[in-house]
């Protein structure tokens, strides 16, 4: 079941309305220093990027997260 992917530069994610294990320290894990652009999509790899270019390039970043109510955004 895919329920995250890359369209350019955009993440979208669907809610599965089930548990799928995406968000467990494991998973951190591989975002946090890695090659994100060689792992399959995810938000943890939106973060890595984001704070990436903030902390060596100085660049400002934003992160828009959009979806109806209650679709499990926070």
């Amino acid at each position: 079941l895919v329920v995250l992917k890359y369209v350019r530069i955009v993440l979208v994610a669907v809610n599965p309305y089930k548990d799928v294990d995406l968000y467990d320290k494991s998973i951190y894990k591989l975002y946090r220093n890695g090659n994100v652009r060689q792992l399959d999509p995810h938000i943890f790899g939106i973060a890595e990027e984001a704070f990436s270019s903030l902390d060596q390039q100085k660049q400002n970043q934003s992160i828009i997260i959009s979806g109806e109510s209650g679709a499990g955004k926070t």
